[in-house]
């Protein structure tokens, strides 16, 4: 019931209110999303006391364009094993992991 009334008082969504977050936070976004902007995932990692922000090799629908990452993240984050992820106490960013070149030349 208190989060309905805080969304619908417009309260939700503030930076106050992330800033006062306790609990562990796992961020995901894709670099290719077109809805939300990598900018405003880095203010809120930074926002949010001891969040984890991936950045995925993805659009908007990660749990499709992703699953297998998404699902070791989800599975990580929530067995707590957040020592892959980040201290409790600082904001941690990781970046895609870089591409393996696929070498698209035929033999002859």
């Amino acid at each position: 019931k208190q989060w309905y009334q805080r969304r619908v008082r417009g309260e939700e969504g503030d930076e106050a209110y992330h800033a006062s977050l306790t609990c562990p936070v796992l961020l995901a976004v894709g670099k290719h999303d077109r809805f939300i902007s990598l900018q405003d995932e880095i203010s809120m990692n930074l926002i949010v006391p001891g969040s984890v922000l991936h950045i995925l090799n993805a659009g908007h629908l990660l749990p499709i364009e992703c699953a297998e990452e998404i699902n070791d993240l989800l599975e990580s984050f929530l067995s707590n094993d957040l020592s892959d992820h980040c201290s409790l106490h600082a904001a941690t960013l990781y970046l895609p992991k870089r591409e393996k070149a696929q070498s698209n030349e035929s033999t002859v």
